[in-house]
């Protein structure tokens, strides 16, 4: 200030507002105004002075705010790259169907980025159709494993007898049936990368432990092979079923639990976050109106039935709704009507005047028995193996295994 004190203002500020008070006799205030002299912003107020009825001078009274304008400017560059990050998080989520603006949901998104920067083992839990397979891939994409593969096993798909070779593989000639050159397993697939194994809750016990060894020793062993292989491969895991009570029952390991639960990510069902539902409906809208070359829109009613749905299946059962509607409704609009919101009912009873069993031995007409309740339950739930397997009670597995053992596994109604 030393450069302005004891100086004409005319000459060193003409534009300065207290000359204008000083002219016109008005007070005058800014809440932000630079001194260009001094190259300073300030907050100020001007006053005149009189003296017998004349304007004898003015004097302002300021604060300086260039510090405050400074962060002010600093909070504006940082909201902006924040908005700018958030964009693209949501960019990378809708890529995995990571669609929502529930805080829990939001909150858990960020936990799963955040996690996937390390190689920390990661358990994700929720029901069927909530889109843990979405979260393991969208880990894996914000993980520097991201060049490198990420092979996907369903722990409920492989039969018991098969599942060691399915992770580890085999040489050739280590078993009756071995294919020529050998088999590599999930776990060489998968190196550098990334390895989810989904519902692992069903993976048997013997298996469980061999499991654990390769998370502790960071090698595997090959069947046929002598010498073990070294793997460099994070795990990531999924699972429907309370894992706790398993391990208190005996039928999941207690150290592996605590080997793959180093970061747990709890999914919420649908139901829990209903906000997201019509943005997860009109998503899959667009998506599905591109795929069959159509224009639907969901009517104001068809919205207030699928938020008033509880989604036993969830995002899986929401997507196959909105899929249903774009491929069955009649015009531009998708009504209530075109929805397909039933709830899988119980399995019923096989009535004595719907199966005749055969003469026979009982062992073949149990048999017979089973096929007719297996198939029924996949015509109940459209060939969805999983909820068909719900259903019944019985794990994925001891599905596929039924199927694969004792039913046409070509009929059209099987799927996976």
């Amino acid at each position: 200030m030393h450069k302005t004190i004891g100086r004409d203002m005319h000459q060193i500020e003409p534009d300065a507002l207290l000359l204008k008070v000083l002219k016109t006799g008005q007070p005058a205030a800014r809440k932000r105004h630079l001194i260009k002299s001094v190259q300073k912003y300030v907050s100020m107020r001007m006053f005149p002075i009189w003296r017998d009825g004349a304007v004898a001078g003015a004097y302002s009274v300021f604060r300086d705010v260039t510090e405050l304008r400074r962060l002010g400017r600093e909070v504006e560059r940082v909201t902006q790259v924040a908005e700018e990050l958030t964009s693209q998080l949501d960019a990378a989520f809708s890529r995995f169907q990571m669609i929502g603006q529930d805080p829990r949901f939001r909150t858990l998104l960020t936990r799963a980025v955040t996690a996937a920067r390390t190689d920390a083992t990661v358990l994700i839990r929720g029901e069927n159709g909530v889109g843990k397979e979405g979260f393991a891939k969208l880990i894996h994409q914000a993980s520097l494993r991201r060049n490198k593969p990420m092979i996907t096993v369903n722990c409920a798909a492989i039969p018991e007898t098969l599942i060691e070779s399915e992770l580890f593989g085999y040489e050739e000639g280590s078993f009756t049936g071995a294919r020529k050159g050998g088999k590599l397993g999930k776990f060489e697939l998968a190196q550098g990368g990334t390895l989810f194994l989904d519902e692992i809750g069903d993976m048997p016990l013997l298996m469980q432990s061999k499991l654990l060894r390769v998370l502790q020793e960071g090698e595997i062993e090959k069947l046929g092979r002598e010498e073990n292989i070294p793997v460099d491969v994070r795990i990531i895991a999924a699972t429907n079923q309370p894992l706790e009570e398993l391990v208190a029952q005996k039928k999941f390991r207690a150290d592996l639990y605590y080997r793959l639960n180093v970061i747990s990510l709890a999914v919420p069902p649908l139901r829990e976050r209903r906000n997201d539902i019509l943005p997860l409906a009109n998503h899959f809208l667009e998506e599905y109106n591109q795929r069959y070359g159509k224009k639907a829109v969901l009517s104001r009613n068809a919205g207030q039935q699928l938020l008033e749905h509880d989604w036993p299946g969830n995002v899986r059962q929401l997507r196959n709704c909105i899929e249903s509607a774009v491929i069955l409704c009649g015009g531009l609009e998708i009504t209530p009507a075109d929805l397909t919101l039933e709830t899988p009912e119980a399995p019923r009873a096989v009535s004595g005047s719907g199966f005749s069993p055969p003469a026979g031995p009982l062992r073949e007409a149990t048999l017979q028995f089973e096929r007719q309740l297996i198939r029924s339950a996949l015509e109940r739930c459209g060939g969805d193996v999983e909820q068909a397997a719900r259903q019944l009670e019985i794990s994925r597995r001891t599905l596929y295994r039924k199927l694969s053992d004792k039913i046409d596994t070509s009929a059209e109604f099987v799927t996976s």
